[in-house]
């Protein structure tokens, strides 16, 4: 715990450093918020927020910093904000925020443009912050969990969000500057990170959920965490996870394969008349686990193993394009937006004013290739799995 509130302290001091707070202030003056929850009141229609807010107060040695939770309300963001800053002496400071976590009804019913226009209007506030939305439930619920790993809930989520990305390819992160670009780019579907509760040795944790997707500025749907990863990896985006096979063609995986890293590209035809997309990916695997020992020595074996996993990816990353365009009409995979820069008389002849209705009919074909990078230091399932 001691070497975690140190870290704090460290993520903290450059962002303060770098703001000019210094040359004014000291730290008993001002509240470092860290995180924002963001709820809508069903009854009165007003907006609650719970900001939290570092608590300084505490030594190393005794465990701090911490956090606190600030509760406030208003009509407006702007005005919840201006409640809770009369709640506290400090002044706040939003310099060092990291997470705003939107309620699945401020995502859903409410859109989220009038909370980025707030966050847009505030000087403090970093473009690279992270937006997510509590999937099923209230940002106040998320707020008040204690962190496994950090004494602040903030960071945990951050880092969790920068993790996930990297390691599962289980969520996307979406910082605040591509928040901006996505709600104003035609042809492209917002997408923000999704969050739960989850439970750890019966304690409840926040947790990444897959993504949630966007039609405009509002909530339209959800991707699991298993369907995020044929997400990103149809865009070129996953840089981890692992893919089962099963290369006995049994149907039950028996090959783990761990995603180093992807690429993708994308085109689009016209054939008698009617727009068509195509997705190429090419991933660079690693073989991490097998139930039955292969010849790793015997390059047809290889190629038949690199064979069915890209089989699996095509199949998989299909099913993912079919359902969010069945359930959404989001274009969260950005052909609109290739349409657009590659041939803008296209878009503006009609295609962009009914570009939700094409896309929801869209053909899109894919291929998949996939690379087999190591051949050696193979684990075994076979006599038991270590």
């Amino acid at each position: 715990m001691r070497r975690a509130a140190a870290l704090v302290i460290v993520c903290l001091l450059p962002a303060l450093a770098l703001s000019g707070c210094w040359s004014y202030r000291s730290l008993s003056d001002i509240s470092i918020v860290t995180g924002l929850g963001v709820d809508k009141d069903p009854a009165t229609g007003d907006y609650n927020i719970a900001a939290e807010v570092v608590d300084l107060t505490k030594s190393i040695k005794e465990g701090g910093p911490g956090a606190k939770l600030v509760e406030a309300r208003g009509k407006t963001i702007f005005g919840a904000v201006r409640d809770a800053k009369r709640k506290l002496l400090n002044r706040l400071y939003f310099g060092n925020v990291q997470v705003v976590v939107l309620s699945e009804e401020v995502a859903r019913d409410v859109g989220i443009r009038n909370v980025a226009d707030w966050l847009l209007h505030d000087a403090e506030i970093r473009e690279t912050l992270n937006m997510l939305v509590m999937k099923g439930g209230r940002a106040f619920d998320l707020m008040t969990l204690d962190g496994l790993d950090q004494p602040i809930l903030s960071l945990e989520i951050d880092a969790i969000i920068s993790e996930d990305n990297k390691v599962t390819a289980s969520t996307a992160h979406s910082e605040m500057y591509q928040v901006f670009g996505m709600l104003n780019s035609p042809g492209i579907a917002l997408t923000l990170p999704a969050f739960h509760i989850a439970e750890n040795n019966g304690e409840k944790v926040p947790e990444a959920d897959g993504i949630a997707i966007f039609r405009g500025d509002k909530l339209a749907g959800y991707l699991t965490s298993e369907q995020t990863k044929y997400y990103l990896l149809a865009v070129g985006k996953a840089k981890g996870g692992i893919l089962t096979i099963a290369k006995d063609g049994s149907g039950a995986p028996d090959t783990s394969l761990e995603i180093a890293q992807s690429q993708a590209r994308m085109a689009y035809q016209i054939t008698d008349g009617r727009l068509s997309f195509s997705i190429e990916t090419e991933t660079d695997v690693y073989l991490a686990e097998e139930k039955k020992a292969i010849d790793m020595s015997d390059d047809s074996a290889v190629k038949a193993l690199e064979k069915e996993a890209g089989a699996r990816l095509q199949m998989e990353i299909e099913a993912v394009i079919k359902k969010v365009q069945a359930e959404t009409g989001s274009d969260i995979y950005g052909f609109g937006q290739y349409l657009h820069r590659h041939d803008a008389k296209l878009w503006h002849e009609g295609l962009g004013d009914r570009w939700e209705e094409i896309f929801r009919a869209l053909p899109v074909s894919v291929s998949c290739k996939v690379n087999i990078k190591n051949t050696s230091s193979i684990r075994s399932w076979e006599g038991g799995h270590k």
